[in-house]
């Protein structure tokens, strides 16, 4: 029935699905995140660090973590962020 609609000789069907990754490409099923975990004294130190000045970026350097991580140290302490 729908076969030609344009009146021409090719048949109509489904067009071809282009994957955009060649054949046999693999993708990783995990994406593995390393967590820095502080210990108490570590947070304090964290705490006293942004209190004297030093930006979240900056103490989290130091501590080989992202600065989320630092903010979220500050949030839990109520710590106001500036």
């Amino acid at each position: 029935m729908l076969e030609q609609l344009d009146g021409s000789d090719s048949p109509i069907g489904k067009p071809e699905r282009k994957y955009p990754y060649p054949e046999g490409t693999k993708f990783a099923n995990k994406i593995i995140v390393k967590q820095t975990i502080l210990s108490e004294a570590d947070k304090a130190g964290v705490e006293n660090m942004y209190r004297n000045g030093m930006s979240m970026s900056d103490i989290a350097r130091i501590y080989n973590c992202h600065y989320t991580t630092i903010g979220r140290i500050l949030r839990r302490r109520n710590v106001p962020i500036r």
